[in-house]
């Protein structure tokens, strides 16, 4: 009987820790956190460079949506540079208006403090 038990108690932990290891389960427990950002009168139609800066950010892995009232963004260039900076060129569409949302997901996502947009 405890054989059986311990049995089972083995196969449990096995189930987790696959599930813990695999890919799609660190997107099963990933954080996604949204941003607003407001972009200056005139840059509508135009590429936006913005710097995130936060700590354990080279496990951010990607970015969900970027939408401008309910206009998805096109995200042109997104790569971990190091821990604590993620650079994000995004293109914002001619009709988008100044205040859109940006959503990133991954493991620290809610690690992420400040968003600056180089404009």
């Amino acid at each position: 009987m405890k054989s059986s038990v311990l049995h089972r108690l083995l196969i449990i932990a096995l189930a987790v820790m696959l599930l813990y290891v695999s890919p799609s389960a660190n997107r099963l427990f990933a954080q996604s956190v949204f941003y607003k950002i407001e972009v200056p009168e005139g840059r509508t139609g135009q590429t936006v460079d913005l710097q995130v800066k936060g700590k354990g950010l080279s496990q951010v892995d990607q970015i969900d949506k970027v939408k401008f009232d309910g206009v998805e963004v096109k995200v042109i260039h997104f790569e971990i540079k190091s821990d604590d900076r993620l650079p994000v060129r995004i293109q914002i569409p001619e009709n988008a208006q100044p205040v859109g949302k940006i959503n990133f997901r991954g493991k620290n996502a809610l690690r992420i403090n400040r968003i600056f947009s180089l404009f």
